[in-house]
């Protein structure tokens, strides 16, 4: 069976793409071939459509000149802040970036673990339905009412029987947004695995 996977691997975070990785491992014990759609277009449409119905920026606050004092007690309120600016000192090439190697991790981990279809363009996903015999939702947080779009729902699959949802979760107690609430309800009734 031909299976593809919409969760999040955008996101370069550990849990995230082992997740991703636990569940295609597991398709491929069980037989499955399986590809993990990327959905870095559906979240960039995402967060240029948020932009766009943000409500007018407020004006700024009048700058406050923060004091050397302010400033150390700030530094000082928090270890790890000061711990990475006296290594930047002492070492500036290995550690004024202190990111950079874990998000060269993870790119090389998606790279060669993963097996991802990148051709994914968000406004045509209904072409992928030929091409898999199921679709799965999940795991990890995707049907978060923080970040909502259908499309991890899998809106785009026009039969329900395709159609499987592996441990999403919400990652919140409540969807404050009644709109939000009544599409994520249409979107999981039609979900039959």
């Amino acid at each position: 069976m031909k299976t593809a996977t919409v969760t999040w691997i955008s996101y370069n975070n550990y849990g995230t793409l082992l997740q991703a990785y636990a569940l295609q491992k597991q398709l491929e014990l069980l037989g499955h071939e399986n590809v993990i759609l990327n959905d870095s277009q559906i979240l960039k449409e995402y967060f240029a459509a948020k932009r766009r119905n943000a409500p007018p920026a407020q004006p700024a606050p009048a700058v406050v000149r923060e004091t050397k004092t302010r400033r150390l007690l700030r530094i000082l309120g928090s270890p790890g802040m000061l711990t990475r600016r006296l290594l930047a000192r002492t070492d500036p090439e290995r550690y004024a970036f202190p990111y950079e190697g874990s998000q060269r991790a993870c790119l090389d981990f998606k790279q060669e673990a993963l097996i991802i279809r990148d051709d994914v363009i968000p406004g045509d996903l209904e072409r992928l339905n030929g091409d898999y015999d199921a679709f799965i939702a999940g795991s990890d947080q995707v049907w978060s009412p923080l970040c909502y779009d259908e499309k991890y729902f899998l809106s785009f699959v026009e039969h329900p029987q395709k159609q499987v949802a592996y441990a999403p979760s919400f990652g919140s107690t409540e969807v404050r947004e009644p709109s939000v609430r009544e599409d994520m309800a249409k979107w999981i009734s039609r979900f039959t695995h």
